[in-house]
């Protein structure tokens, strides 16, 4: 096919064969599955912190009047999942947070990129917590059943 001709269509043609033979699928799964470990092994690095000592924590507590306690749903009181009909908080969580939350100076917030929906069946017997669904752009403030939200208008400004 390429008898008789050119320089340059024999360069184009060999430089073509040499893409092909280096670009194959399995090389880009390589490459990728190797990247995909190294983006693992960086996150699991930066997540990776001391851990909370009890007496720290108590400590910090019994000194203080007044305690916003934040913490996530997913995470930190469940596991990560992608259904929302699978979350599930233990009822002896639940409780816990409660009587955190009846402690005169205490607010417990429990925010999650969940909807209000299913952020309000999962805490449905739970009123005195503070509900922040959809990243805490909308609250359900404690001992309310409506939720407000705090951001208006459109974010996606392109």
């Amino acid at each position: 096919l390429l008898c008789g001709a050119g320089p340059l269509p024999r360069r184009a043609h060999n430089n073509m064969l040499r893409y092909i033979r280096d670009f194959t699928s399995a090389n880009w799964a390589d490459r990728f599955l190797s990247q995909l470990q190294e983006a693992s092994r960086e996150g699991e690095e930066r997540t990776t912190s001391d851990e909370l000592q009890f007496t720290t924590l108590t400590d910090a507590y019994t000194r203080t009047a007044h305690r916003l306690i934040l913490v996530s749903l997913e995470g930190v009181l469940t596991r990560h999942c992608s259904l929302p009909e699978l979350l599930s908080v233990p009822e002896s969580l639940k409780h816990t947070l409660a009587s955190l939350a009846s402690v005169p100076g205490n607010m417990v917030v429990v925010k999650s990129q969940r909807s209000p929906a299913t952020l309000g069946n999962v805490f449905s017997n739970c009123p005195e917590l503070v509900l922040a669904a959809e990243c805490g752009q909308i609250i359900r403030w404690s001992g309310e059943e409506v939720w407000e939200r705090q951001v208006d208008g459109d974010l996606d400004r392109g």
